[in-house]
């Protein structure tokens, strides 16, 4: 026998709910990914740089707190890389060297 219009209702709200808790622990799930792989970054990057005691972090956060180096990072991670392996540090080098006199022009500090 079919289901009565009632019966699908009641099923519809049950999947409803369903959904939405899925995907609330979608959203969580992403959340705290992202929590991981940020405090996985800042202990990569503390300890690329020797910084290992609490001052050492707290001066390393100084030194890339400013306008110019976010703008820097936030630029590369915007640029889609095809080759991961070159230094992203390169291809900004290569593009800000000045050759019309022959010389090479450093990039400014980063």
């Amino acid at each position: 026998m079919p289901e009565s219009l009632e019966q699908m209702e009641v099923k519809r709200r049950q999947l409803d709910r369903q959904i939405r808790a899925a995907k609330r622990a979608k959203a969580k799930a992403e959340a705290q990914a992202l929590v991981s792989a940020r405090q996985s970054l800042g202990v990569w990057l503390s300890e690329s740089v020797g910084a290992d005691t609490e001052e050492a972090v707290q001066r390393l956060k100084l030194a890339l707190d400013s306008d110019q180096v976010r703008k820097h990072l936030a630029w590369q991670i915007s640029t889609q890389r095809t080759d991961t392996s070159v230094p992203a540090v390169d291809d900004q080098a290569a593009e800000s060297s000045d050759t019309s006199e022959g010389e090479s022009v450093p990039p400014g500090p980063v």
